[in-house]
C-alpha cells in the first residue's frame, strides 16, 4: 500500500471516529428506540450511585460503602431523563445516612450509549 492510500486511509478512519464521537445522544435514542430511557438507566444506576457516595460532602475515604444501597430509583431515572446535543442528564432521590437527598446526574457522550456521568447537583430535601 503506498504512503499516499495508507494516509487517506487513516484520514478516512480518523474522520468516521471523530463523527461517532461528537453524534448527539438524540441518535443513540433513535437507534435504541423506545427502550433507550430504559436501557441507560439500567447499565449506569450502579455507576451513579458510585458517584452520589463520592461526590458527597459526608463521603469519608476511609469507610467501605456498599454502593447498591445508593443506587437510584430506575423508573425515577428514566421519568426524569432528557437530553439536548451530547448531554444527558436525569434526577433521582437517594437516602444516605438517613437522609434524603435529590441528585442531578448529567453524562457526556464519548461513543455509541457510552457516557461519562457527574454529579451536577445533590439538594438535601
Amino acid at each position: 500500500m503506498s504512503a499516499k492510500k495508507l494516509g487517506l486511509l487513516i484520514t478516512i478512519v480518523i474522520s468516521l471516529l471523530a463523527f461517532i464521537f461528537f453524534l448527539p445522544v438524540s441518535f443513540d435514542s433513535w437507534v435504541y428506540g423506545k427502550n433507550f430511557k430504559e436501557l441507560i438507566a439500567k447499565e449506569y444506576s450502579y455507576r451513579m450511585g458510585e458517584i452520589f457516595v463520592y461526590s458527597h460532602p459526608e463521603y469519608q475515604k476511609l469507610v467501605s460503602y456498599n454502593f447498591n444501597n445508593y443506587t437510584p430509583n430506575l423508573t425515577e431515572l428514566t421519568r426524569n431523563m432528557e437530553w439536548r446535543s451530547r448531554l444527558i442528564t436525569t434526577k433521582a432521590s437517594i437516602t444516605f445516612n438517613n437522609e434524603q437527598y435529590i441528585v442531578i446526574f448529567q453524562g457526556t457522550r464519548f461513543w455509541i450509549k457510552k457516557y461519562w456521568w457527574e454529579v451536577k447537583e445533590i439538594v438535601r430535601k
